[in-house]
């Protein structure tokens, strides 16, 4: 059962929010959709969404409420498009260590069958969201994607390339989610 259509954010649910759960729980629901009509409610939505992964959150404006909190669609956009990337951001990490864990354990030879199905549904959930890796080694260093952790100075390379990519950089609807560190070339200046 869905409770599709709920205000967690208004009291007395909110300050209870846990027994909430606990009861609805009780009573066979799955999943609820908490809705907020307000600026100041959505801050509340989010805080709530996260507080159990059965909640889901929305945003709307009731029309009779449109004169005391105008809010444009790019605002709303903006508020949802940053706490997704803060969630998957975080969940990057997740799945960084996840793809360590099968280098080494097949390095020594152990079953990553697990972790490779793991890996492939993280994978489709960026695909999804639109998450991408950044190309970074051989490509000019570009200080919009990528931060220079070291620097190597070498006549036989080209300048500001990347010569080594130290931690994988990711963007997410076109947007630069976390930089790339890189090691970059620099021809040696002669004195």
């Amino acid at each position: 059962m869905i409770d599709s259509h709920c205000h967690l954010d208004h009291e007395p649910m909110f300050s209870d929010l846990k027994n909430v759960i606990i009861r609805s729980k009780k009573s066979g629901v799955e999943k609820i959709l908490s809705i907020c009509t307000t600026n100041d409610s959505f801050k509340k939505i989010i805080k709530i969404v996260k507080f159990d992964p059965i909640i889901f959150g929305t945003y709307g404006i009731h029309p009779h409420e449109t004169e005391k909190d105008i809010v444009g669609k790019k605002e709303i956009i903006d508020k949802v498009s940053s706490e997704t990337g803060k969630l998957i951001l975080e969940f990057l990490t997740v799945y960084e260590n996840f793809i360590r864990a099968k280098e080494v354990y097949a390095k020594e030879g152990v079953n990553i069958t697990g972790l490779e199905s793991i890996i492939k549904n993280m994978n489709s959930l960026f695909s999804e969201y639109d998450v991408r890796p950044i190309d970074a080694l051989g490509k000019i260093f570009d200080p919009n994607l990528h931060e220079a952790i070291s620097i190597v100075e070498d006549p036989k390379l080209d300048e500001d390339i990347i010569i080594e990519e130290i931690a994988k950089g990711y963007i997410i609807r076109g947007k630069v989610l976390k930089y790339s560190k890189v090691c970059v070339s620099k021809k040696i200046i002669k004195k």
